[in-house]
């Protein structure tokens, strides 16, 4: 079937924001189409086993009524944001509809939930972005690696990335030597509410790009630092795991954001997530979930920086748990510095943490906010042994979250409620809060 064009009427969209819709017998998924849409779409790949095929969008032959303007400049090749042609409400709604199907497949049809709610902003949200540097015919590129090729899309002019890592790649842009492209193989570039800007030059070469920072900061007040990351590994690993990789070429090897009302100092390492103000609003409704919280003792496993960590500090003790040394010292910093001398942060497995807390004093509450993959077997076991009165599960794959809360209810656990937040809008992704309790 590679090859022949098809006539596809999208009903739905799959997990990965593709438009899927039956067509000559198959069921086609299309990026870029929508539901409601009728597209005329050429197939690029079809499965022997299923009847599962997928197909490059050719042409809308009948927009759907949730169709509206995209204003990306970078559409439709890009593939970050398959969304974004799709209204507001209706992309909550499929957030939705993609939770509930997570749900439904696991078994857990009995499990309701409230609308998803909606972020404080939709465009120009993403505190962090990543390019592929890239030189065609003298011309410098920033962008992002075109699916299932090394093809490198222009992305310095995307409309969900914050203005001020806009502004400021834009203008490193027009300072690269297209000789240095090559030394000089990734940009990642950060950004704090108010607007300040961490920059990481991923090179092939140390040395190669001293001058190059002394000029973006100088003609760039956004950027407040320049950090230079040592990678000459083969493959398109981001960064490299050495300790001694980084170094810093200019101001500051950090920035200030606050959370929760603490400043916390994030370092060019350390994991935010990208929607500073949702995030800041899903940490609140965890907080309201579990009141009171006084006199109650708390552990965060998988804490980053701290963010639900000092969302809970009016609890009597509060401890953080994340494999990160970078983001443990500036939790530790922030939380002294503020004078919260009972919220604790410590380097190690949030697995082997619990296991050891069962020998202790256990914590009346547990927040969990594990990888896209879930819980792992031995992360589940020892927060079954270590039995808090309640348990906050925060998830961004749906599918992981049904198959853990699956095995939870399996022991005995009551999901108390599910809320469902857009903290990445234009993309399908959702994140889900759970509350349950263990009695």
């Amino acid at each position: 079937m590679v090859g022949r064009v098809l006539e596809v009427p999208v009903s739905s969209l799959d997990d990965h924001g593709q438009g899927v819709g039956p067509a000559d017998g198959r069921t086609v998924a299309v990026h870029g189409a929508l539901p409601g849409d009728v597209v005329k779409a050429r197939v690029t790949w079809a499965s022997a086993a299923s009847a599962w095929t997928r197909a490059e969008l050719l042409e809308v032959l009948r927009p759907s009524g949730e169709r509206v303007h995209n204003p990306c400049a970078h559409a439709p090749r890009c593939p970050g944001c398959p969304l974004m042609p799709l209204s507001p409400d209706a992309q909550l709604r499929e957030k939705g509809l993609r939770l509930r199907r997570a749900l439904d497949d696991a078994g857990l049809q009995d499990l309701h939930f409230d609308d998803v709610i909606p972020a404080p902003q939709n465009h120009g949200y993403r505190n962090r972005a990543k390019y592929v540097v890239a030189c065609t015919r003298n011309t410098v590129t920033l962008g992002a690696y075109a699916p299932g090729t090394h093809d490198v899309l222009p992305t310095d002019q995307c409309r969900v990335t914050a203005p001020a890592i806009t502004e400021a790649i834009q203008a490193l842009r027009s300072l690269i030597a297209p000789e240095l492209v090559g030394e000089l193989r990734y940009v990642v570039a950060r950004c704090n509410r108010a607007g300040e800007v961490l920059g990481t030059l991923v090179v092939r070469r140390r040395g190669a790009v001293d001058a190059l920072a002394q000029a973006w900061v100088t003609t760039s007040p956004r950027v407040l630092g320049v950090v230079e990351h040592f990678n000459d590994s083969p493959g398109d690993n981001l960064l490299s795991t050495a300790p001694d990789a980084e170094r810093t070429l200019q101001g500051h090897a950090e920035l200030t954001e606050l959370f929760s009302g603490v400043p916390v100092s994030v370092p060019s390492t350390a994991f935010t997530q990208l929607h500073a103000d949702a995030a800041e609003q899903l940490c609140t409704t965890v907080a309201q979930l579990v009141q009171p919280l006084a006199g109650r003792h708390v552990m965060d496993a998988y804490c980053g920086l701290g963010a639900f960590a000092f969302a809970l500090k009016d609890a009597a003790s509060v401890l953080g748990i994340d494999d990160n040394p970078a983001s443990i010292h500036a939790a530790n910093d922030a939380a002294a510095h503020a004078g919260l001398g009972h919220l604790r942060f410590l380097v190690g497995d949030a697995a082997g943490h619990m296991a050891q807390w069962q020998h202790g004093q256990r914590p009346d509450l547990v927040v969990v906010d594990p990888p896209r993959k879930g819980l792992s077997d031995e992360a589940m076991r020892a927060l079954q042994a270590l039995a808090p009165e309640q348990l906050v599960y925060v998830a961004c794959e749906p599918r992981s979250l049904a198959r853990d809360l699956t095995t939870l209810r399996a022991a005995g656990w009551q999901v108390r409620a599910l809320q469902p937040f857009d903290l990445f809008p234009q993309t399908p992704e959702v994140e889900t809060v759970a509350l349950l309790s263990s009695r």
